[in-house]
């Protein structure tokens, strides 16, 4: 999302707390829905803003938020933003391209890994979306006399 965001001007920052560990996902599934939030971010955020990608984990989850300065989502569309094809009232009198799948796939990517997403959004002030993934450990196998 570097092109788009250089040609808005709009900052984008990476803070992660552990960039090396491995964790078990669907890699390309995972890239997708953190795309998808980042191209959202930027795409409905105004010139001069920023955008923040934090990338967090604990024992048991992956912890993504994406944080903007952008338009916001009205509270009245909020229940519904995860909804397939669902554009909300703002964005559609506003003419900005889209197809009402992105956030949808986000929320199917989460729920498929044993997650969730959510969001808090401020209309005017931005939105944070938060993403969970559960880290699955990595299934061990012992050996037993009769094994091999």
């Amino acid at each position: 999302m570097r092109t788009q965001a250089d040609a808005k001007k709009i900052t984008v920052t990476v803070d992660s707390d552990d960039p090396t560990r491995e964790i078990d996902v669907d890699r390309t599934a995972l890239q997708d829905s953190l795309e998808n939030l980042l191209e959202n971010s930027v795409k409905y955020s105004p010139p001069g803003t920023s955008v923040a990608l934090t990338i967090r984990h604990d024992d048991r989850n992956l912890l993504v938020t994406v944080r903007d300065e952008g338009l916001g989502i009205d509270p009245a569309d909020l229940p519904r933003i995860f909804d397939r094809f669902y554009r909300g009232r703002r964005v559609a009198s506003q003419a900005i391209p889209g197809t009402g799948l992105g956030l949808a796939l986000v929320k199917a990517i989460a729920e498929g890994h044993g997650g969730a997403v959510d969001v808090e959004s401020t209309p005017g002030v931005g939105s944070e979306f938060r993403l969970r993934i559960p880290i699955r450990e990595e299934e061990t196998y012992v050996a037993g006399p009769d094994r091999g």
